[in-house]
């Protein structure tokens, strides 16, 4: 890998970090919104005429538990991408990533093509697959030596 490919892969992994952050305020306005609808549903606001809280039943609370475990998951998926990143491993996993960024326009419409663009390189994957193939399937590394077995 060349330096240009080491610096834009720590600068992706700081901007995986960077968005997790920025993403992380969509469930608290998924929770915002489904504290006030929820109650609205359980008729807990006074003065409401009685027909608001039945024209839209457990869809509006239920649209606010979506945001906050949407924002939950988006978050946790761009901070794992990050560290895979830093540590070149679950190239697979920042490529998921990329996708669900790619859906957050403007900012991480840009990170998600950056990324699709510099984990596409030759010498990235190559990077990637070369740590994968030095580690085992739960992400430790087999030792060098065979370890004597007890018992």
């Amino acid at each position: 890998m060349t330096p240009t490919d080491e610096k834009q892969l720590r600068l992706l992994s700081r901007l995986h970090s960077a968005a997790a952050a920025l993403v992380s305020v969509i469930p608290l306005f998924g929770a915002g919104y489904g504290t006030i609808r929820l109650s609205i549903a359980l008729d807990r606001v006074p003065n409401l005429p009685p027909t608001a809280s039945q024209a839209f039943g457990w869809a509006p609370p239920a649209i606010g538990l979506f945001f906050i475990l949407l924002g939950v998951a988006t978050m946790g998926a761009n901070l794992l991408a990050a560290q895979a990143l830093r540590n070149r491993t679950h190239r697979t996993l920042c490529l998921f990533t990329a996708v669900a960024n790619l859906t957050q326009f403007p900012l991480g419409t840009l990170l998600g093509a950056f990324t699709f663009i510099v984990l596409g390189r030759p010498a990235v994957r190559a990077a990637f697959e070369a740590k994968h193939e030095a580690t085992g399937a739960d992400g430790a590394v087999f030792p060098s030596s065979p370890t004597p077995s007890g018992g």
